[in-house]
């Protein structure tokens, strides 16, 4: 909306806001884009070593990315400690970005 630039920002955002409070209270969460295809059970591999291990998993911009950025289409969290390192990566995301709007 023209009164608004941000209103679908803010509507992307939510899901942010959403997903760290599901986190925050111990579940094991997988927050996707509307345009990420899944062509296999992605759980037969998450919960497999090596990925197994991890708490938070975030997939790079691209194969080879040497700047380390990452790509928020796949974001898995797994086994994370309500108020642990993870789970307050993963909700204090949106307010850090709420911060600056």
């Amino acid at each position: 909306s023209p009164n608004e630039p941000q209103a679908s920002y803010r509507l992307w955002l939510s899901r942010w806001v959403a997903n760290g409070r599901l986190v925050m209270a111990g579940y094991n969460t997988l927050m996707l884009d509307v345009d990420f295809g899944l062509a296999d059970d992605p759980y037969e591999f998450l919960h497999a070593p090596p990925l197994s291990r991890y708490n938070l998993l975030f997939h790079s911009e691209s194969f080879g990315d040497s700047k380390g950025n990452v790509q928020c289409g796949f974001v898995y969290v797994q086994n994370a400690r309500p108020h642990g390192g993870a789970a307050t990566a993963v909700a204090g995301y949106a307010d850090r970005i709420l911060r600056f709007m």
